[in-house]
């Protein structure tokens, strides 16, 4: 992208099934997730966090941005599951939303080594938005062996 240029920066950019990343497990050293894994269902957040795990080297790093549950969108919509709200008059149209409570997101990350849990607030155009700011490192000791084609991945100590 332009960005990366401009900054003498160099990734590989790739748009994927967010629960589907077709990569090796432990292919990256860091993975950002801003404002994106939390627009589906509880369960599926939970498979793509454990695939996020599963493709960091170990002592790689996670950092994302997801939205509180006192955000202004909270609440709007149909409640689908605890937390996760739809609403068809959303600038993004009628995708789930889920707002993450503390223990949510400590739950989703108990296999990390959490850094930070931090609460981002700001205001625009007098509505308030609310999100959590998490840095989390899977821990060194900790890698996966590549199975063969259609096998099952097996976490191992180092």
């Amino acid at each position: 992208s332009a960005l990366l240029k401009k900054t003498g920066l160099e990734a590989r950019i790739a748009q994927g099934e967010m629960t589907a990343l077709p990569y090796k497990p432990e292919s990256f050293d860091g993975v950002v997730a801003s404002q994106v894994i939390h627009h589906c269902r509880v369960e599926t957040l939970r498979q793509i966090i454990d695939r996020i795990y599963e493709l960091l080297a170990p002592g790689g790093y996670f950092v994302w941005v997801t939205p509180m549950r006192d955000h202004c969108e909270w609440g709007k919509g149909d409640e689908v599951e605890p937390g996760t709200w739809v609403n068809p008059d959303h600038h993004e149209g009628p995708v789930p939303h889920h707002y993450c409570r503390e223990e949510e997101v400590r739950e989703f990350l108990k296999a990390f080594d959490i850094q930070i849990v931090e609460r981002s607030r700001f205001e625009r155009e007098g509505r308030h938005y609310s999100h959590w700011r998490i840095l989390a490192q899977k821990p060194a000791g900790e890698r996966y062996d590549i199975p063969p084609e259609g096998g099952k991945r097996s976490q191992i100590q180092a």
